[in-house]
């Protein structure tokens, strides 16, 4: 109950111009970019590449994202490459490397450094601590 609670009063807010991912996707051009993103994690996406895909130059595009998000689009991308590698080290036993792959970076050692930057640890010590699922909540305001 709790959570519905919570889910519905974020919602309502979402009208008064409060910023989060919520409010993102109630603008169109932004939601079909942030769908895109979320859909296709892998791709190696650039900022002028998720602009294209919602209809908008790119620095129309960063600032409408930055003013409805609270974050640039790349550093909400990182979000929830962070979020989805959590998942995947929580409920699969995938390897790094693999993960690495599927939540779109090239190597494990460039996700291993991303995730010790924003985490303070690598993603082996926090699956091996066993993390649960509320460590699985992303750093901004996502999801």
């Amino acid at each position: 109950m709790l959570f519905v609670q919570a889910l519905r009063a974020a919602c309502s807010d979402v009208g008064s111009g409060t910023i989060g991912w919520l409010a993102a996707l109630r603008d169109p051009q932004l939601a079909t970019a942030i769908h895109e993103l979320h859909v296709n994690l892998d791709h190696p996406w650039a900022v002028e590449a998720l602009a294209r895909t919602a209809g908008m130059s790119r620095s129309a595009f960063a600032a409408l994202f930055k003013e409805k998000t609270g974050d640039a689009p790349l550093g909400y991308l990182t979000a929830w490459r962070l979020y989805r590698t959590k998942t995947l080290l929580r409920d699969t036993s995938l390897s790094v490397q693999e993960i690495a792959v599927r939540v779109g970076y090239q190597t494990g050692t460039a996700l291993s450094r991303v995730f010790l930057r924003r985490e303070g640890v690598t993603p082996g010590a926090w699956r091996k601590r066993g993390q649960g699922s509320h460590s699985a909540v992303p750093t901004p305001a996502l999801p």
